[in-house]
C-alpha cells in the first residue's frame, strides 16, 4: 500500500478513515457520508472555481447542531516507504525531504479546493479541513524536518491528523449526537409528562363538577322527600287522612306508613 499508486494508497487511507468510524458506532448517511458530491441549493453539482472539478471530499462528518466537517484521506506515502527501506544516511535525508515535500504539497492541494466554502445552505463548517494521514511515521518525518508543519497547515486552513489524534475527535462528535439524542428524549419525556399533568387537571376539575351536581342532586332529592312524608302539611300525610274520611284504597298500591312521631 505504501508503494502503490495515489489512488492505491488513497484508497487504503479512505478505508481506514472509514473502519475507525465505524468502529466509534457512527452510521453512513446520518454521522458522516462518503465522497459525496456537494451540491447547491437546486441540487446543481458544485465545481472548484480555480480546477473546475467537482467538489467531492473524502468525507463529510456531521454534528447535531448542522455542523459539517471536510475529512480527506489522500496523502502519497513513497517516500516514507524509501525511507524505511533503506539504511543509507544519504538516501534516508532525501527520502525525508520528499516525503515532507509531499506532505506541503498534500497541504496546499486541499487548501486551494476550499472545501469548506462550500458547504450547503442551511448548514455551516468550520474555517478549516481536516487531513487524515493514514501513516503516523510519515507525519513523525515530516515534523522532524519541520516542526511547525502544523501551524503551516493550519495557517492553510488544514488541520493535520492521524489515527492518534483524530480518534478523539470522532468521539468528541459520538458524544455530541449522543448528548444530542438523550436531549431529545428528554424532551419528549417532559412533553409526556406535562400532557400527563393536564390530564389530572382536567381529571380533577370534571370530578370536582360531577361532585357538586351530585350534592345538588342530594339537595333537591332531599327538599322532595320532606314534601311527601316529613311534618304535617307532607303530602303523604295528607293522603292517610284521606284515607281515614273514606277514600277507597288501592290494594295494589299501599301508601307508606306515616313515619313515628
Amino acid at each position: 500500500a505504501l508503494k502503490g499508486q495515489n489512488k492505491m494508497t488513497g484508497s487504503w487511507g479512505e478505508t481506514i478513515l472509514y473502519n475507525m468510524l465505524v468502529a466509534e458506532g457512527m452510521e453512513e448517511g446520518r454521522d458522516f457520508d462518503r465522497e459525496e458530491t456537494l451540491r447547491n441549493g437546486l441540487g446543481g453539482t458544485l465545481y472548484n472555481t480555480d480546477s473546475g472539478k467537482r467538489m467531492r471530499p473524502d468525507y463529510i462528518l456531521h454534528y447535531p447542531d448542522r455542523t459539517e466537517v471536510i475529512v480527506d484521506a489522500k496523502t502519497s506515502l513513497d517516500a516514507l516507504s524509501d525511507w524505511y527501506a533503506t539504511e543509507d544516511a544519504a538516501q534516508k535525508e532525501d527520502a525525508a525531504a520528499r516525503n515532507l515535500l509531499a506532505l506541503r504539497t498534500q497541504i496546499k492541494s486541499l487548501s486551494g479546493k476550499r472545501y469548506q466554502d462550500y458547504i450547503r445552505d442551511g448548514y455551516k463548517g468550520l474555517d478549516y479541513v481536516i487531513m487524515f494521514i493514514p501513516n503516523y511515521g510519515a507525519l513523525q518525518l515530516a515534523k522532524s524536518l519541520s516542526p511547525d508543519i502544523f501551524r503551516e497547515a493550519y495557517a492553510q486552513g488544514v488541520l493535520l491528523t492521524t489515527e492518534e489524534t483524530l480518534m478523539p475527535f470522532l468521539r468528541m462528535i459520538r458524544i455530541a449526537w449522543t448528548n444530542f439524542d438523550q436531549a431529545r428524549n428528554q424532551e419528549k419525556i417532559v412533553k409526556a409528562a406535562q400532557t400527563m399533568i393536564d390530564r389530572v387537571y382536567d381529571f380533577s376539575k370534571a370530578h370536582t363538577a360531577m361532585g357538586e351536581k351530585l350534592r345538588a342532586a342530594q339537595e333537591e332529592y332531599d327538599k322532595v322527600s320532606a314534601k311527601i312524608s316529613e311534618g304535617g302539611n307532607s303530602i303523604l300525610t295528607s293522603a292517610h287522612q284521606l284515607l281515614k274520611l273514606g277514600v277507597p284504597k288501592n290494594p295494589k298500591k299501599p301508601l307508606p306508613e306515616l313515619p313515628e312521631e
